[in-house]
């Protein structure tokens, strides 16, 4: 990937969807436009870090607060790698139930209970696991 810009990626997927005529007929079915109209290098940078945009939604909200409770680190956020791979299996691959699109269940709130309930038993299961 650092040996081609960012220009070429997005004219050489824009080529593979024109030569492709099941992909270039394809209609978004939430707002009915084309694929052909929405596919633009905002959109693939977009469909490309769509976890990665989501988790950073959840520490711009405040959601997700990891910043440590010591008066000289009170103001950084402590992000290692176990944590990053902790979030992405516990939270980001639970969210998105194909590993592309956000699940539908989280936006009904009758499921919270038992969405919360299955993010306990994901945690105590990756704490086992790295362990």
């Amino acid at each position: 990937m650092q040996t081609i810009s960012w220009q070429d990626v997005v004219s050489k997927l824009m080529l593979l969807r024109d030569s492709n005529p099941v992909t270039s007929l394809a209609t978004n079915k939430h707002t009915n436009h084309s694929s052909k109209q929405r596919m633009d290098a905002h959109d693939i940078a977009n469909r490309l870090m769509r976890k990665e945009n989501y988790l950073i939604a959840l520490f711009n909200k405040d959601v997700l607060d990891l910043t440590v409770p010591l008066p000289f680190l009170r103001q950084h956020m402590l992000v290692t790698r176990t944590i990053e791979w902790n979030l992405g299996l516990c939270i980001l691959d639970f969210v998105f139930h194909d590993g592309v699109n956000f699940n539908p269940v989280f936006l009904k709130e009758n499921q919270r209970k038992i969405l919360a309930q299955a993010l306990v038993t994901l945690y105590i299961f990756s704490y086992l696991v790295g362990c």
